[in-house]
Protein backbone atom coordinates (compact mmCIF):
# COMPACT_ATOMS: atom_id res chain seq x y z
CA UNK A 1 0.00 0.00 0.00
CA UNK A 2 1.20 3.47 -0.74
CA UNK A 3 1.88 5.95 2.02
CA UNK A 4 1.47 9.64 1.34
CA UNK A 5 3.79 12.09 3.07
CA UNK A 6 3.84 15.87 3.34
CA UNK A 7 6.76 18.28 3.40
CA UNK A 8 6.81 21.04 6.01
CA UNK A 9 9.14 23.98 5.47
CA UNK A 10 10.70 25.56 8.57
CA UNK A 11 11.06 29.05 7.08
CA UNK A 12 9.80 31.85 9.33
CA UNK A 13 9.98 34.95 7.14
CA UNK A 14 6.96 36.62 8.79
CA UNK A 15 8.13 36.79 12.41
CA UNK A 16 8.31 40.59 12.52
CA UNK A 17 5.71 41.48 9.89
CA UNK A 18 3.38 44.40 10.52
CA UNK A 19 2.26 46.23 13.62
CA UNK A 20 -0.06 45.08 16.40
CA UNK A 21 1.03 41.47 16.27
CA UNK A 22 0.43 40.93 12.56
CA UNK A 23 3.38 38.60 12.43
CA UNK A 24 1.92 36.58 15.29
CA UNK A 25 -1.37 36.22 13.45
CA UNK A 26 0.43 35.06 10.32
CA UNK A 27 2.39 32.56 12.42
CA UNK A 28 -0.84 31.22 13.92
CA UNK A 29 -2.33 30.94 10.44
CA UNK A 30 0.78 29.15 9.19
CA UNK A 31 0.57 26.61 12.02
CA UNK A 32 -3.16 26.02 11.44
CA UNK A 33 -2.58 25.59 7.71
CA UNK A 34 0.28 23.15 8.32
CA UNK A 35 -1.95 21.11 10.63
CA UNK A 36 -4.75 21.11 8.04
CA UNK A 37 -2.36 19.90 5.34
CA UNK A 38 -1.07 17.18 7.66
CA UNK A 39 -4.62 15.97 8.35
CA UNK A 40 -5.54 16.05 4.66
CA UNK A 41 -2.46 14.03 3.74
CA UNK A 42 -3.35 11.45 6.40
CA UNK A 43 -6.92 11.33 5.11
CA UNK A 44 -5.73 10.87 1.52
CA UNK A 45 -3.43 8.06 2.64
CA UNK A 46 -6.32 6.31 4.39
CA UNK A 47 -8.57 6.77 1.37
CA UNK A 48 -5.94 5.20 -0.88
CA UNK A 49 -5.65 2.25 1.51
CA UNK A 50 -9.42 1.78 1.60
CA UNK A 51 -9.67 1.81 -2.20
CA UNK A 52 -6.92 -0.82 -2.40
CA UNK A 53 -8.60 -2.98 0.25
CA UNK A 54 -11.96 -2.64 -1.50
CA UNK A 55 -10.44 -3.95 -4.71
CA UNK A 56 -8.86 -6.91 -2.93
CA UNK A 57 -12.13 -7.73 -1.15
CA UNK A 58 -14.03 -7.69 -4.46
CA UNK A 59 -11.50 -10.06 -6.05
CA UNK A 60 -11.71 -12.37 -3.03
CA UNK A 61 -15.53 -12.37 -3.16
CA UNK A 62 -15.42 -13.29 -6.85
CA UNK A 63 -13.09 -16.19 -6.10
CA UNK A 64 -15.31 -17.43 -3.26
CA UNK A 65 -18.38 -17.20 -5.50
CA UNK A 66 -16.56 -19.12 -8.24
CA UNK A 67 -15.62 -21.88 -5.79
CA UNK A 68 -19.18 -22.13 -4.43
CA UNK A 69 -20.79 -22.47 -7.89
Amino acid sequence: MSLLLHYCSTLTAYELTGLSGGGQQIDKLKKAYARAVELLVNLASLQTSFVTLDGVIKVTNRRVNAIEH
